[in-house]
């Protein structure tokens, strides 16, 4: 069944796996406290000359007879434009396990242009690692303020989807394949960073709303 935002127990990191940046984690960060809450994830001003990043992970899987959400549909509604988000920042909402089998169980849906500012592109689908044949597939997020994706993991298939707030399509993609990972101890993270660490080219703070 579904699962609320709300029922499910979330935590702000100290230590984001992803993007692997070194920054430090932002306390302006909140996870969702109500079905219709939204989270608010920040990148701040440099604090003793380092920018500060926020991620959300949920817990569910953590402590004794927690498993993770495994096969299923992952929904994630954005309430604000991640189009034009500057080159070095990237969104990440994905699974992920803190154990390599599977390649860490992850999958991603991500907004970026990965410090690349002349990039048509902003956006992606990837079932890790991402330099395998197909496990990649980028595309154009426009500038809508309400937007949804999501991706629908089974045995063998990963299926994503990017819609308008009207639920118009704005594209999808399938991957079949053997190496798509099995359910495990994986989470899933919400996370706003700064690729490869790179401080963001318009010298300005970010926020997402999810």
């Amino acid at each position: 069944p579904p699962a609320s935002p709300a029922t499910r127990p979330w935590r702000v990191t100290s230590t984001p796996p992803r993007p692997p940046s070194g920054a430090r984690p932002l306390q302006r960060c909140w996870p969702p406290t109500a079905p219709s809450a939204r989270a608010s994830s920040w990148i701040s001003s440099p604090r003793s000359g380092k920018w500060t990043c926020a991620e959300i992970l949920d817990t569910t899987s953590l402590g004794a007879g927690k498993t993770s959400l495994g096969y299923g549909t992952y929904t994630f509604t954005l309430g604000s434009r991640v189009d034009a988000l500057d080159p070095s920042v990237v969104l990440g909402l994905f699974t992920w396990s803190d154990y390599p089998a599977y390649a860490y169980r992850e999958i991603d849906l991500e907004y970026s242009r990965w410090s690349w500012a002349g990039d048509p592109t902003n956006a992606q689908y990837v079932v890790q690692p991402w330099d395998t044949a197909n496990h990649l597939v980028r595309y154009t997020q426009p500038d809508v303020t309400t937007s949804t994706s999501s991706f629908t993991w089974s045995a063998g298939s990963v299926s994503w989807v990017t819609r308008r707030g009207d639920g118009t399509e704005i594209t999808s993609y399938t991957y079949v394949g053997s190496d798509v990972p099995v359910p495990g101890d994986e989470r899933v993270h919400l996370n706003l960073g700064l690729s490869n660490g790179t401080a963001p080219t318009n010298g300005q703070p970010a926020e997402v709303i999810v």
